[in-house]
């Protein structure tokens, strides 16, 4: 009778603090579920399904490098060709947009302001001039413009007698990644890097589309639309705000990686930039910043190189060991939901839609994709069916970069239905 009631007492008190018995057996030193020997068991045994894959006839002649990295345990689980440093495409996009959270600021708004030349602002007759000042939010679109223009009409405003200028000099005046890059040829047509841009068309559509947004608001121009570049509207007291519009920062970056957006990727680039005064170029400026950053941070970015924001440049270098531990950094900070969440998720949204479906990846891993001809790369954060956070890059240079998703999509598939 003794015995029964000891075999009843415990189980009551489980129940009643419904213990979970999978985390106390595994806090038991008496009855270890996982040992140390398990642990490196079962990494030597993903290692080795990587080292089979590596292996394949069709992967003959490829360059990889390739790291895998515990973000709980703040630990490189295994690596081939780490440090190597090799064309990265659209992976670049990573350290774009990083740079830009980590110098900007996760709450960063991208501003799009304008100004009128006039001391008595109640009339409805401005006879000054009127200022647009870009900011380079890439994302201004035409029915922007038309609430810019509405809310102008609203203020009182009806009639300009001086001109329009839309001021551009938030950015320097390289309009062309193509000639900022160096690079030898064309890979993709990306189109203006501007400061001021309207559902991303140039001047001449940008023209149009102003007219037509003053006519349905019902505010006339007697004078000319045309650009201007003037730094600093803080000492002219001529000048007032009459409107400023404000987009989100961490909106462009979750375009710029979901869909691996070229166009915007090179505006964050200069935006990076343009914030900074390490030289005259924007682009330059971007890179002394993302060269001091990395470097303050312990990053590893001495083999690496960066000549524009997009990834198409051939001439960029990356390591997957860079990434990872960019991503250990990235995982430390408040902003680290911001920029994880900017990332495709598989089989879900972005260039990862359709891919890893049916996988323990699915719904699971957020990533960014890079490609071109001689390149793919994959790269980004997942959980382990333990629920351990691991963060990978792979980047893969060779002819068959085809191939080489199919291979991203087995690994990255491995290590998120990876298990001790």
């Amino acid at each position: 009778m003794r015995i029964l009631v000891l075999l009843i007492i415990p189980f009551l008190i489980f129940s009643e603090e419904k213990v979970d018995l999978k985390k106390q057996a595994l806090s038991e030193t008496f009855l270890p579920l996982i040992s140390t020997s398990d642990s490196i068991n079962s990494i030597k045994s993903l290692k080795s399904d990587f080292k089979y894959l590596l292996s394949q006839a069709s992967m003959k002649g490829a360059n990889y490098s390739i790291s895998v990295f515990s973000l709980d345990r703040d630990s490189m689980l295994f690596d081939f060709n780490a440090s190597k440093a090799l064309t990265p495409a659209s992976l670049t996009k990573l350290f774009t947009t990083f740079n830009a959270v980590e110098n900007l600021g996760a709450d960063f708004q991208v501003p799009t302001q304008v100004y009128v030349e006039d001391s008595d602002s109640d009339k409805e007759t401005i006879s000054g001039n009127l200022y647009i000042k870009g900011g380079g939010d890439a994302l201004f679109s035409k029915n922007e413009l038309d609430t810019l223009f509405q809310v102008i009409s609203k203020s009182g405003i009806k009639n300009i007698k001086g001109n329009i200028y839309i001021d551009v000099s938030q950015f320097d005046e390289e309009t062309s990644r193509f000639k900022y890059s160096g690079d030898n040829d064309v890979v993709q047509n990306v189109g203006k890097i501007t400061a001021f841009n309207v559902s991303r068309r140039p001047f001449n559509k940008t023209e149009s589309y102003i007219q037509k947004s003053m006519i349905r608001s019902n505010v006339h121009l007697a004078g000319e639309i045309s650009y201007c570049q003037i730094p600093d509207y803080t000492d002219d007291k001529n000048l007032k705000l009459v409107i400023e519009f404000q987009r989100p920062l961490k909106d462009l970056i979750t375009i710029t990686n979901k869909r691996s957006d070229n166009y915007l990727a090179e505006h964050i680039f200069k935006l990076n930039g343009s914030h900074n005064s390490f030289s005259e170029n924007d682009w330059e400026s971007s890179l002394e910043l993302l060269y001091r950053t990395t470097d303050s941070l312990g990053i590893p970015f001495t083999n690496c190189k960066i000549h524009d924001g997009s990834g198409l440049s051939r001439r960029n270098l990356l390591s997957s060991e860079a990434i990872v531990k960019m991503f250990s950094y990235v995982n430390s900070q408040k902003y680290k939901d911001t920029f994880f969440n900017s990332l495709s998720i598989a089989g879900n949204d972005g260039t990862l839609k359709s891919r890893m479906i049916g996988s323990h990846a699915e719904n699971n891993l957020h990533a960014k994709t890079g490609t071109l001809r001689n390149a793919s790369g994959l790269a980004g954060v997942t959980k382990t069916l333990d629920g351990e956070n691991i963060a990978f890059a792979f980047i893969f240079n060779g002819r068959k970069y085809r191939y080489y998703k199919q291979m991203e999509d087995e690994m990255a598939s491995l290590i998120a239905g990876f298990f001790y």
